[in-house]
């Protein structure tokens, strides 16, 4: 087994079975979609990166983001690619955590001023789009803490 393999094997099991597998028998289907047309582009610009995938384990969904750069071949030979594939899940879950905190009061978990804002531009839009009216109620609750 490959070192790196070896390293995450026990975060991922399914690293263990990557070495002699295509992308396509190794991810899922959507993965490998995210895969390939990032070795296109990489192909096409000489290096691809951002595109992220998830892949299912039994310890859970881990997202990555992959970075990819072409290297140098000799002439006649198939183009050759060296993916770097960068675990993010820790760094999504504290950007959905910070999204939640901007926008929902962190006592009750209700839509904070914010929220009330953005969805009130929203419906104010709308509305003037299909000339239609609407109903606000809005309660103020004293001492509520």
């Amino acid at each position: 087994m490959y070192p790196l393999a070896e390293k995450h094997a026990s975060l991922l099991p399914e690293f263990r079975l990557l070495p002699g597998r295509t992308i396509t028998e190794a991810l899922s289907p959507d993965a490998a979609t995210v895969c390939l047309d990032a070795l296109r582009e990489a192909e096409q610009k000489g290096h691809s990166s951002g595109h992220q995938i998830a892949i299912d384990s039994p310890n859970g969904r881990h997202c990555f983001e992959l970075s990819i750069a072409r290297k140098g071949s000799h002439t006649g030979n198939h183009a050759r690619f060296v993916m770097l594939a960068r675990d993010i899940t820790a760094r999504l879950a504290a950007e959905a955590t910070v999204r939640r905190l901007a926008h929902y009061d962190l006592l009750t978990g209700l839509p904070n001023r914010a929220t009330l804002e953005e969805r009130m531009r929203a419906t104010l839009s709308r509305a003037r789009r299909q000339n239609s009216g609407f109903a606000l109620m809005f309660l103020d609750i004293d001492r509520f803490k």
